[in-house]
């Protein structure tokens, strides 16, 4: 009544017994896998890569879009609840319904009603639940409630894929990476390896066999650029079963940031800044504009303690954007950019200068709309302002009796 197939039970409850016999001698059937439904989740299924897709009740099968290939080691876990068709609340969650289960009879003895199950291809359907961890046949992977009830039922599970194929993966999949030393992966799949052995030497000249382990540290050679490792897996007396090779950029030197204007308009509060970076080896990732403000001086011109950095307009390019400050407050900007292998330019300002910093003459007036006046005491909304350039800005400001007075502006974001 209940086998084993690559780590996975074949018994399933949508299947008339005498059915699930045929299926079983057959070895490859097909149970609704051409009733499967796309899945939500656009994202794709890399190896090595965790995937996350929504399985609704309303239907079978939930189609995740993952292939996988016989071998590949795969866990999923799942959260989330599904109501019951006589229940519209959602409270089933994937491990589904304590102390029920089908009859002896059934292919899927024992696995509680409405849990998650799975099926890969055509073949049979297995109990998943909560969480489930197995090695691979080949098919699309699709996901469901273990249930022939479909009407009247709400709510979804979240179901987490995880997939590593057979072989070496290096850093996660990475295309770039700032240290040398990285996560190594390495899964023999059906394969039974007992040992092991990584090297950036095609060769394998010298290289000494150690305990196969799925994860493991490997150095890579000095200097940036691209990186090829090679694997072997072998049996107890060092016979090479099967050979794999990955391959990532080295990248451990820094993009530069620059900051090639800090503008304030006559008699305004306005400033624009204008910065840009470069990356010669993984390539650019984000140029940031910071600003901070100190805050207002006192009689002596003594300003409070530094502010905090404020980050403005992620972007992977040359850049400005156009700031509202207040009347008699100091302003502080940097620039700083990163790479796509993770390494960050050290901030910088005007020249040499870590940051550029100007006191707002108290004199200076605020743009449209602060320099509006209102009868109220406080407004808060968001404004289209039409000046060297057009943007819209979010803003509060007070009315003390004196004039206004900006609180909380956001800055003026305006793409180059």
């Amino acid at each position: 009544m209940a086998g084993r197939v690559e780590g996975w039970e074949f018994r399933h409850r949508f299947i008339a017994p005498a059915v699930a016999a045929l299926l079983i001698c057959l070895g490859a059937a097909s149970v609704a896998a051409a009733q499967a439904t796309p899945a939500e989740s656009a994202a794709d299924a890399n190896p090595g890569f965790t995937k996350v897709v929504t399985v609704v009740p309303t239907t079978q099968w939930t189609d995740t879009g993952i292939d996988l290939v016989a071998g590949d080691r795969v866990t999923i876990t799942a959260t989330g609840l599904i109501s019951s068709p006589s229940d519209p609340t959602p409270s089933i969650a994937p491990a589904g319904i304590s102390g029920c289960a089908a009859s002896v009879l059934d292919p899927l003895f024992g696995v509680p009603c409405d849990s998650l199950i799975g099926i890969v291809g055509g073949n049979l359907p297995q109990p998943v639940g909560a969480s489930r961890q197995f090695t691979a046949l080949d098919g699309r992977l699709s996901l469901g409630p273990d249930t022939t009830l479909f009407g009247g039922r709400s709510g979804s599970w979240t179901a987490t894929i995880t997939r590593l194929p057979s072989g070496l993966v290096l850093a996660g999949n990475s295309s770039f990476v700032n240290a040398r030393d990285i996560a190594a992966w390495a899964w023999p799949g059906s394969i039974v390896a007992a040992q092991m052995r990584l090297t950036e030497d095609s060769s394998f000249t010298g290289v000494p066999w150690q305990p196969y382990g799925d994860a493991s540290t490997f150095t890579l050679s000095s200097g940036d650029g691209p990186k090829t490792v090679y694997l072997q897996f072998g049996n107890a007396s060092g016979t090479v079963l099967a050979s794999y090779s990955a391959s990532v950029v080295l990248d451990t030197t820094p993009p530069t940031a620059t900051l090639l204007s800090m503008g304030r308009s006559a008699g305004s509060t306005l400033f624009r800044f204008e910065a840009s970076g470069a990356d010669a080896g993984a390539g650019l990732e984000t140029v940031r504009i910071e600003v901070r403000d100190d805050g207002y001086h006192d009689e002596n011109g003594l300003y409070p303690a530094a502010g905090s950095w404020v980050t403005h307009r992620l972007l992977p390019r040359h850049q400005v954007i156009e700031w509202a400050g207040r009347p008699g407050h100091r302003y502080c900007v940097r620039v700083g950019a990163a790479d796509k292998a993770g390494n960050d330019a050290t901030p910088a300002g005007l020249g040499a200068d870590p940051m550029t910093c100007e006191v707002v003459p108290d004199s200076a007036v605020m743009p449209v709309p602060w320099a509006q006046s209102r009868s109220d005491a406080r407004q808060t909304g968001s404004t289209p302002y039409s000046g060297p350039t057009t943007y819209r800005v979010n803003w509060t400001r007070d009315y003390p009796g004196l004039g206004w007075i900006a609180v909380g502006l956001d800055g003026l974001y305006v793409p180059f």
